[in-house]
C-alpha cells in the first residue's frame, strides 16, 4: 500500500512539472531556451517606423499635480509655468452673526519632501519633485481670478467636460484682479520668494485670542503665505446673503487664485510639483458669542477658523519660449506642449514569416524588446524623463503587455518595471555613460503571431510623471501622423502622465546615423528542430 501510495504521488508531481514548464514557457518562454529539441533564434532587423511630432497646446485641465516656476531647459528652452484654481469652502453656509474682525489669513500648500534627519527636534527635509538651482528667488503673485472655470460645454446639444488648454496664461492674466494678495511685508512671501525646505512651525498662540498657548504645532515644507485681511474680510466674511450657501454658487461668485511667476534672479530658474489640492486657506476670524444662563446674558469674544480648499476645476499654465526646431532624424519626447513619438512596427510580410516558416513552423516568442536609445549629445544634458510610457496610439489606451504587469511599488515612477520605460544606465570604457529606455511588447508580438484576427496598432511614446496614470487628455488642435502609403491619420489625445510632466529627451531614430544605437524591435523565438532539420 505504502509503495502504492508514493508511486501515485510521484507521478502527480511530475504531471504537475510537465504542466508547469508549459506554462512557464508559453508566459515568458525562457526556461526551455537551450533544451536540445529548440533552438534560440534572434531577429533584430525587423521593420520599424518611426517620427516625433509636436503636441501643440494640451489640455491640463485638474492634473494631480503641476508645476510651479520658471526654468530654462537645455535642450528645450525656457518655460513658465503659472497656476489657476477655483476654492471651495471646506464648511458651506457658516454662521457669521456677530462678525467683529479677520485677525490673519495664511496659504499653505504642502511641497513633496522626504525628511533625511532630526537635529535638536527639528525635521530637516529633502525636497523632491524640485528641479534647477533650488536657490532661485523670484516675483510670485497671488491674484483673485476672474475667470470662471466651468465644468461642462455645450457640443453639437450634448453636454461634455469643459477642456482647458496650457495655453490659456494670457486669457486667466487679463481678466485677473490686479490687486496682489500676498502683501506682507516681507520679501519672501512675494517679490523674493524661494521654495524652502524648512519645516514649518507656528504656535497655537496664533490662534488663540488668548494668546496663551505657546505648543508648536509642526508642518512639512510647504508654500506658507500670510494674505491680504483685508480682502478676505470684504470677499468673505462680509459676502452678499447667499454667496456661501454652497460650493456651485460660491465658485462663481469667488472664482478662486491666480499664481503668477517672474523675474527669476538667476538664468537657470527653478521648477517645482505641486499638488495644489491640498492646499488650505484658514481665515481666522472672531465673533461674539452671547449666552443666557440662569437668566443671565453674557457675550464673550471667540476666534473661530473657516477653511478654504484649493479644489474645485484647474489649469496648469504652461507657456514656452526659445524652443529649438526639431533635428529630422531625431526621435523627440517631451512632457507638457511637447512631443510624441509615432511608432510602427512589424509588417505583415514579417507578421507571416514569424506565424509559419517554409515547412509551416510556427515561431514561439521567448521575448520581444523595444530599445530606444538617448541621444545624448543631442540632449545636451538637459534633463531627462525618469519614465517614458509606450501606449495604443490607434485605440488611445495601454497595451497589452502593460496591463499584464503585475509589478507595482509605492513609487508612481517605478511601477510596471516588467513591462520597463525606466531610463537605464551604464559606464562604458571611454568613462562616459550610455542610457536606453527599453519596453517589453512580447504579448504583443505573440498575440500577432498566434491569433490571425489580431489587429496591429500603432505606437504612442511618451514622458510621463506617473507610469501608472492611464487616462488620455485632449490636444487642442489633432497630431496628424504620417502614414507609409502617403496618407495622415490624426489623432486628438496624448497620455495624461505627458501632460503632467515638465522634461524631454532625445532618441536615436531607426534611421539614425550611428547605426549602432538606432531604435531597435529585438525578438528571441524558438521553432520546434523537426521542421527546421531540412
Amino acid at each position: 500500500m505504502t509503495s502504492n501510495f508514493f508511486k501515485t504521488v510521484l507521478f502527480l508531481l511530475s504531471a504537475v512539472t510537465i504542466v508547469s514548464c508549459d506554462k512557464d514557457f508559453n508566459e515568458i518562454g525562457t526556461d526551455l531556451v537551450g533544451d536540445d529539441h529548440y533552438g534560440l533564434e534572434k531577429k533584430e532587423d525587423n521593420f520599424i517606423s518611426a517620427a516625433s511630432y509636436a503636441t501643440g497646446p494640451v489640455e491640463t485641465k485638474n492634473l494631480p499635480v503641476a508645476q510651479l516656476g520658471i526654468y530654462n531647459d537645455l535642450r528645450f528652452g525656457k518655460v513658465t509655468a503659472n497656476y489657476v484654481t477655483q476654492v471651495e469652502l471646506a464648511s458651506v453656509n457658516p454662521t457669521l452673526d456677530d462678525f467683529i474682525d479677520v485677525d490673519k489669513v495664511r496659504l499653505y500648500i504642502p511641497y513633496f519632501a522626504d525628511q533625511t534627519d532630526t537635529v535638536d527636534e527639528e525635521r530637516i527635509y529633502e525636497l523632491d519633485s524640485i528641479f534647477g538651482n533650488q536657490e532661485t528667488k523670484f516675483d510670485l503673485k497671488i491674484r483673485e481670478n476672474n475667470y470662471f472655470l466651468r465644468d461642462q460645454d455645450v457640443v453639437d446639444n450634448v453636454p461634455q467636460s469643459q477642456a482647458y488648454y496650457n495655453d490659456m496664461n494670457n486669457a486667466i492674466a487679463s481678466v485677473a484682479s490686479p490687486l496682489v494678495l500676498n502683501n506682507a511685508p516681507a520679501a519672501e512671501q512675494n517679490t523674493q520668494f524661494k521654495f524652502s525646505n524648512k519645516e514649518i512651525i507656528t504656535h497655537r498662540r496664533e490662534t488663540d485670542i488668548t494668546d496663551t498657548d505657546s505648543t508648536e504645532v509642526k508642518q512639512g515644507p510647504g508654500m506658507y503665505l500670510t494674505l491680504s485681511k483685508a480682502f478676505f474680510k470684504s470677499k468673505i466674511m462680509e459676502a452678499p446673503e447667499g454667496m456661501l450657501v454652497n460650493n456651485n454658487v460660491f465658485k462663481n461668485y469667488f472664482r478662486g487664485l491666480y499664481f503668477q511667476v517672474s523675474n527669476p534672479n538667476n538664468l537657470e530658474g527653478v521648477l517645482n510639483t505641486l499638488d495644489f489640492s491640498k492646499g488650505v486657506i484658514t481665515i481666522y476670524y472672531r465673533r461674539d458669542i452671547t449666552t443666557t444662563n440662569s437668566g443671565q446674558t453674557s457675550t464673550v469674544e471667540r476666534r473661530f477658523e473657516m477653511k478654504l480648499n484649493l479644489t474645485g476645476n484647474s489649469i496648469s499654465l504652461l507657456n514656452y519660449e526659445n524652443v529649438p526646431p526639431q533635428t529630422p532624424d531625431k526621435l523627440i519626447v517631451k512632457g507638457g506642449e511637447g512631443y510624441i513619438t509615432a511608432v510602427d512596427i512589424i509588417t505583415e510580410a514579417e507578421r507571416a514569416q514569424l506565424t509559419a516558416d517554409n515547412n509551416g513552423a510556427q515561431a514561439m516568442i521567448n521575448e520581444a524588446n523595444l530599445i530606444f536609445n538617448v541621444d545624448e549629445v543631442a540632449t545636451g544634458g538637459a534633463v531627462k524623463p525618469r519614465r517614458l510610457y509606450l501606449y495604443d496610439m490607434t485605440n488611445g489606451q495601454s497595451i497589452v503587455d502593460y496591463n499584464f504587469d503585475g509589478s507595482t511599488s509605492g513609487d508612481t515612477k517605478t511601477s510596471k518595471n516588467v513591462f520597463g520605460g525606466n531610463l537605464e544606465s551604464k559606464k562604458l570604457p571611454d568613462g562616459t555613460t550610455k542610457y536606453w529606455y527599453k519596453f517589453r511588447v512580447t504579448n504583443y508580438i505573440r498575440g500577432l503571431i498566434n491569433e490571425p484576427d489580431s489587429t496591429r496598432v500603432r505606437f504612442g511614446l511618451s514622458a510621463t510623471e506617473n507610469i501608472l496614470e492611464t487616462a488620455m487628455v485632449r490636444t487642442k488642435n489633432p497630431i496628424a501622423v504620417s502614414n507609409q502609403d502617403g496618407s495622415t491619420t490624426n489623432y486628438n489625445k496624448i497620455p495624461k502622465g505627458s501632460a503632467m510632466h515638465p522634461f524631454g529627451v532625445v532618441l536615436h531614430g531607426p534611421n539614425s546615423p550611428d547605426v549602432a544605437e538606432r531604435l531597435k524591435l529585438v525578438i528571441y523565438f524558438t521553432r520546434p528542430e523537426e521542421n527546421n532539420a531540412n
